[in-house]
């Protein structure tokens, strides 16, 4: 099972996991065991286009408790 205070860590520390993971944030994140519905990986794709090419100052933080991802734009996990 994937503990998601430490994907998030590894996200913000490790510059490669992090560059794969805005290649692929789908993928990356089924990899860590995370499953999603369709809709939730299309916002999530959306999600993460928006943060365009400024990839550098990225600062992504793991899914809060009401299921939205935080990047620069945000992702509802409650299927809505």
């Amino acid at each position: 099972m994937a503990h998601l205070g430490l994907l998030e860590q590894r996200l913000n520390s490790d510059p490669a996991f992090r560059e794969g993971f805005l290649r692929d944030p789908v993928g990356v994140l089924r990899r860590e065991g995370i499953t999603m519905f369709p809709k939730q990986e299309q916002q999530l794709l959306a999600a993460v286009a928006k943060l365009g090419a400024g990839r550098q100052g990225v600062n992504i933080k793991a899914p809060d408790f009401t299921g939205a991802i935080h990047c620069t734009s945000s992702v509802d996990f409650t299927g809505h």
